[in-house]
């Protein structure tokens, strides 16, 4: 709706409507007609001449022109307009897990454990030491779950199986000791706000014994649960779970099998449920069609073996390992200024939509748009022996970035840390949190407000 040819009609048209209101003559309205080329090719191919033309024309232009605000406005940027709020956690002394309430201004406990992990969007935490418990974030947040509690393995041990979260952040799917696959859904009930949950826990068939990592997503119009595995020899196995156990797919190159050896390649699949990126020993970086088979280096250097494979760009043009991005069609690696720094650096973060990314390293915070441009700006890290970024989150809408950061004395002790939010468009740094006493590992995510 936005092509030179469809704006140049659309004013053109507007202004030959414009004529109308006139008391022009049926001369005045053609010589105004042929001023204006576009919109005169298509009156001469819909067969209308002068006040006919006119009216028609009149009632288009409105068409064309509204269309085209519409069309600008929504392909300007199609960001969220939802308000959001930043969730904070963090582990603590005593060891509890705590959330940041910002109209306190202060940490609350919300759990004896340390162990815990949060939903992509939020919305959820999930902790415990001998059950799986899922609870509700932020205020007002009430009601709390057993997903699955300790499950017993071959060796008469016990383990708890943490769960992966599906993209949407309305499952959580474990391999179980026994290779068999449990998948919980997490059924919102929406009379709560935020709301409760009601779990449901199915299982599946599982996978070899030698899987070294997993991958998944709902696909379908249905959503069923589709689970990419690999194994340490570099077997990728897929199962679709509306059509049976798991079926091996491809077999990635250059990863020797190492039955002694606890590493394992790791997997990132893409939006489409149809591809998946995975790292060999050798530092080549493979592309896997799920769907054929077809296996394809896009990238090889050795500096990548054994390096954090963080996934897919939003757009699902780039894949991003270690201090790297790689475009998937163009093979192009670029290599992000200080990510590779210790000290003050986190892991980057892809931002919510394209494959923009940001990153702290060597005591900056550094964005690349999708054009490729870089910009930095001087953090101000938390003083102590050792700094660490844990966590990096772009606001839904793309225009600020949160950053938490934390102080490791020289027996690795929490000496307390920070969260601070950098917002893009108005080049303007704001202290969220901070708390000087045992506070580390911390984990932000933005959150809608309902």
């Amino acid at each position: 709706m936005n092509s030179d040819f469809e704006l140049r009609l659309a004013h053109e048209l507007r202004d030959y409507a414009a004529v109308a209101a006139g008391p022009a003559t049926d001369a005045e309205i053609e010589r105004a007609l042929a001023a204006r080329p576009v919109a005169r090719r298509l009156t001469w191919q819909m067969g209308l001449t002068s006040r006919r033309t006119l009216l028609v024309a009149a009632a288009t232009a409105l068409l064309l022109v509204g269309a085209a605000v519409v069309g600008a406005l929504l392909l300007r940027d199609a960001r969220p307009t939802a308000p959001f709020r930043l969730s904070i956690l963090a582990t603590g002394s005593p060891e509890s897990i705590f959330e940041w309430d910002a109209d306190a201004n202060a940490w609350t406990q919300i759990s004896n454990d340390v162990s815990y992990g949060q939903s992509p969007d939020g919305r959820w935490l999930t902790f415990g030491s001998f059950e799986l418990n899922l609870r509700a974030l932020g205020p007002g947040a009430r009601g709390q779950a057993v997903v699955w509690r300790r499950v017993d393995r071959p060796d008469g041990g016990q383990t708890l199986p943490i769960g992966t979260w599906s993209r949407d952040s309305n499952g959580l799917l474990a391999i179980l000791p026994d290779r068999s696959l449990r998948v919980a859904d997490i059924l919102d009930r929406p009379i709560a706000v935020p709301p409760e949950a009601e779990v449901r826990v199915s299982t599946y068939s599982g996978f070899p014994e030698d899987v070294s990592d997993f991958v998944w997503d709902r696909v379908g119009t249905d959503g069923h649960p589709r689970i990419v595995a690999i194994s340490r020899s570099g077997a990728v196995y897929v199962l679709d779970t509306s059509r049976g156990p798991a079926v091996a797919v491809a077999t990635v190159p250059a990863w020797p099998a190492d039955p002694d050896s606890e590493s394992g390649p790791q997997l990132a699949l893409a939006s489409d449920g149809n591809r998946a990126i995975t790292v060999g020993k050798d530092g080549g970086v493979y592309l896997v069609d799920l769907l054929g088979g077809n296996v394809e280096a896009i990238a090889g250097d050795a500096a990548l073996a054994n390096q954090l494979l963080w996934g897919w760009s939003p757009d699902d043009h780039w894949v991003g390992v270690g201090g790297r991005m790689i475009d998937v069609l163009s093979h192009e690696l670029f290599a992000l200024p200080g990510a590779a720094a210790t000290g003050c650096s986190s892991r980057p973060a892809w931002g919510p939509r394209g494959h923009a990314v940001a990153w702290l390293g060597d005591g900056f915070l550094r964005i690349r748009d999708d054009a490729g441009t870089v910009v930095e700006r001087r953090i101000e890290c938390p003083s102590g022996p050792e700094t660490t970024g844990t966590s990096v989150a772009w606001r839904p809408d793309g225009g600020a970035v949160a950053i938490a950061m934390s102080a490791l004395g020289a027996d690795t002790q929490p000496l307390g840390g920070s969260v601070v939010m950098f917002d893009i468009e108005e080049n303007h740094w704001t202290a969220i949190a901070s708390d000087d006493r045992s506070y580390m590992h911390y984990t932000i995510h933005w959150v809608p407000i309902p």
